[in-house]
């Protein structure tokens, strides 16, 4: 039987242990390049992505932006690959304004290009690292304070059947975020709740592995990571496989077998939804939201369409649904326009004792 409760977690919610939001991660990476002296080169690459992304693109001027356009640059990834719609708009509105009205082509500085895409390979290597260890090791006080004022108030608000462990409450939930950090793990780890990932141990490969079908084993909280986390990763095979400690792409492991890169998505990817075990995420997602009669959202932004989109199609009378977040008002008028009014409004921080207990009076 599905449960009464699915928590949608975005990076707001992992603001109060000291992971920062994908806001806030550009600036501070920013700083951190010029505190660790790195070339002039990575310096002004990034504060010209971080400024044009600001001037065109604001308030969607966060990490996953970055890490899309360094990453697509790293690649070499050129207007014509990024589709017919970019490339014609070059064409159309740039080309002829650029070189004269007889060109239908632009004459790019190609030793200027080669420096930059090194660059960009390693801004993108430096900021992944910068990610990991900016979510490696939250506060874990301020993670069990949080958390089980949240899942105590959440389970006295539900008619759901409850779980007990180590004193604290909480409802079978089904639990969806979009972060990439162990926050929520660390909590069930040290409260004794039994979770599941999708991850177990896989015999013949010898590595614990990611695989949608291990979902189907029956646990109170289920947790699935929509855009990856820091400790996965995608091996030249195919699979997916767990390590606590960070693995270098390129390097291989103890088995011989070929890391290729870090399990983890920027939502301006729009095709990653098509890959699995992403594509089963999501249609998850979408069955989770027409059976469970409470939705909360906490610290989402809504941003990204393939969320919105589901959330909004998913959509029916009767439905509890409670967004927290600090521009929640905001949130609702930009991105969820077409069911702003069955969406209940918690204007507050996650860590906020006043927020949970208007979540509590909306809920029970």
């Amino acid at each position: 039987m599905a449960s009464k409760v699915l928590i949608f977690l975005g990076a707001g919610a992992s603001k109060p242990f000291g992971i920062p939001t994908t806001k806030e991660f550009v600036g501070e990476f920013a700083k951190y390049l010029k505190e660790s002296k790195s070339s002039q080169e990575e310096i002004e690459l990034y504060r010209d992505i971080e400024i044009f992304l600001f001037n065109r693109f604001r308030p969607n001027d966060d990490l996953e932006n970055i890490l899309t356009v360094l990453s697509n640059f790293a690649s070499d990834i050129t207007v014509r690959k990024l589709g017919p719609t970019a490339d014609y708009y070059v064409h159309r509105y740039y080309a002829e304004r650029l070189r004269g009205k007889k060109s239908r082509r632009i004459t790019l500085d190609t030793g200027k290009r080669k420096k930059d895409i090194e660059t960009a390979k390693v801004l993108a290597d430096k900021l992944k690292k910068f990610v990991w260890e900016k979510c490696y090791s939250p506060n874990q006080d301020k993670i069990l304070e949080v958390y089980d004022r949240f899942f105590e108030r959440i389970a006295g608000a539900t008619p759901s059947r409850q779980s007990t462990v180590e004193g604290t409450s909480y409802p079978p939930c089904e639990i969806f975020t979009t972060n990439y950090d162990l926050c929520v793990e660390t909590y069930c780890k040290i409260r004794g709740i039994e979770i599941n990932r999708g991850i177990e141990h896989d015999r013949a490969l010898q590595y614990s592995t990611l695989k949608f079908e291990n979902y189907t084993h029956s646990y109170n909280v289920r947790l699935f990571k929509l855009h990856g986390s820091i400790d996965l990763y995608k091996l030249k095979s195919g699979h997916i496989i767990q390590d606590t400690f960070r693995l270098q792409p390129g390097a291989k492991t103890p088995y011989g077998d070929e890391i290729v890169e870090e399990w983890m998505v920027y939502p301006v990817q729009e095709k990653y939804i098509y890959q699995e075990p992403f594509f089963s995420m999501f249609s998850e997602l979408k069955k989770q939201l027409e059976v469970t009669a409470y939705w909360i959202v906490v610290g989402h932004s809504f941003r990204d369409d393939a969320i919105k989109n589901i959330f909004v199609d998913a959509q029916k009378r009767g439905k509890k649904i409670v967004l927290l977040d600090k521009n929640a008002e905001r949130i609702v008028s930009e991105n969820l326009q077409p069911i702003s009014k069955s969406v209940k409004l918690i204007e507050g921080e996650f860590e906020s004792k006043e927020a949970i207990e208007a979540l509590f009076e909306i809920l029970k």
